[in-house]
C-alpha cells in the first residue's frame, strides 16, 4: 500500500492507494500517528484508489475519528466505491 499526504489550507488529505488491509491499516495508522497534528480539526481519506477495505482498515478509520471527535474535529471519507459481492 502506497499513501501520500498533503495540506492544503489547514486540512490533512490522506490518499491510500492499494489493499487497505491488516498490512495496509498498519501502515496508514502510523502515518495518522505522524501527521494528524494536535491543530488539525479536519482530515480527508480519499478512498477513490484503494482496491479492498478489510475490518483492520475500517478499525484505524474508526478510532481517528474518535480520536477527532475528542478534539472537537472531524475525519472525512470521500471517493468511496461500492464492489458487487
Amino acid at each position: 500500500m502506497d499513501i501520500s499526504s498533503q495540506r492544503r489550507d489547514g486540512i490533512l488529505i490522506i490518499s491510500p492507494i492499494g489493499r487497505l488491509d491488516a498490512q495496509g491499516a498498519a501502515v496508514l495508522e502510523g502515518l495518522l500517528a505522524d501527521q494528524v497534528m494536535e491543530s488539525d480539526r479536519c482530515v480527508i481519506v480519499d478512498m477513490s484508489r484503494v482496491i479492498y477495505l478489510s475490518s483492520a482498515g475500517i478499525r484505524i478509520l474508526l478510532a481517528t475519528e474518535k480520536k477527532m471527535r475528542a478534539r472537537s474535529g472531524r475525519l472525512h471519507l470521500c471517493g468511496l466505491q461500492a464492489y458487487p459481492l
